[in-house]
C-alpha cells in the first residue's frame, strides 16, 4: 500500500473508532492500518480490544493471534 493511501486509510479509521469505539470492526480495520503502516503493537492492541468487544469473532483471535506470533518472532530476530 503507498505511503499516502495507507495514510488516509490509517486516518478514516482512526475517524471510524472514534465514531463507534465500542464496534469490533472499526478496531479491525485500523489494526489492519496499523499493521501496513509498520504500527504492529499499535495493531496487537486493536485486535486484542476487538476481541474483547466481540469474543464470538473467531478470525479476530486467529489475526491477533498470528501477529503476537510474528511480534515475538521479530522481538527473538532483533539484536541485543
Amino acid at each position: 500500500m503507498a505511503a499516502g493511501t495507507n495514510e488516509a486509510a490509517l486516518d478514516d479509521a482512526e475517524r471510524a473508532v472514534r465514531r463507534a469505539p465500542s464496534r469490533a470492526s472499526a478496531r479491525v480495520v485500523r489494526a489492519r492500518a496499523r499493521a501496513a503502516s509498520g504500527d504492529s503493537a499499535g495493531a496487537y492492541t486493536d485486535l486484542v480490544e476487538a476481541q474483547r468487544l466481540y469474543p464470538l469473532h473467531s478470525d479476530y483471535t486467529v489475526e491477533r493471534d498470528a501477529l503476537a506470533a510474528a511480534l515475538e518472532k521479530a522481538s527473538e530476530a532483533a539484536p541485543r
